[in-house]
């Protein structure tokens, strides 16, 4: 036995070393890198404020449309939620990204919905003025209106969820919704 472990001893002890170096790289450092790139969540009540990647979101409106409300055309059951966002750039990279979603509990987790960009097809205007998405690279305060086809009375339980990723770190910031005339602002 002593002459096995002689002529082998380099070999056990790579297999000693090597062995749990493999394991501890093809297990730890991808559950390590999972974690780190984790969005970090700012969430803020109804006309609060939230900053992300050097810059402040606020709703300033929001309104849910239920199909036949005016010239609005959806499917059954459809209706279309929109906010007006203030954002107002505080200092940050001309680098970072921005993406704006609607999101709502639903039966098992949270449901999210895209912006639809063309809302004339549901005969939805949007305001004049109004930004379609965030520019993380604007100087000055500009307002989004972002709109979402939805399942109608989504809105009561929705929030506006906005991931600004900067330096690959993505934040997202959450901004719950209440339902105000736009014209209020």
């Amino acid at each position: 036995m002593r002459a096995f472990l002689r002529r082998h001893r380099v070999a056990l002890v790579c297999l000693v070393v090597v062995v749990p170096g493999l394991v501890a790289l093809l297990i730890v450092v991808p559950i390590a890198e999972r974690s780190a790139i984790q969005p970090r969540t700012v969430e803020a009540a109804a006309g609060e404020t939230a900053t992300a990647g050097g810059l402040e979101f606020t709703v300033r409106a929001s309104q849910e449309f239920p199909g036949g409300s005016g010239s609005i055309v959806l499917p059954p059951d459809a209706a279309l939620a929109a906010a007006v966002i203030d954002v107002a750039p505080v200092g940050g990279s001309d680098s970072a990204t921005c993406v704006i979603d609607l999101v709502a509990p639903g039966p098992e987790g949270p449901i999210e919905w895209p912006t639809e960009y063309d809302v004339a097809k549901y005969g939805y205007g949007r305001g004049e003025g109004f930004a379609t998405g965030c520019d993380p690279s604007a100087t000055a305060p500009y307002s989004v209106e972002s709109v979402f086809l939805t399942p109608t009375g989504t809105f009561r339980t929705a929030a506006v969820r906005i991931t600004v990723t900067e330096d690959g770190l993505p934040v997202e910031v959450t901004l719950r919704l209440s339902e105000q005339d736009p014209a209020q602002g």
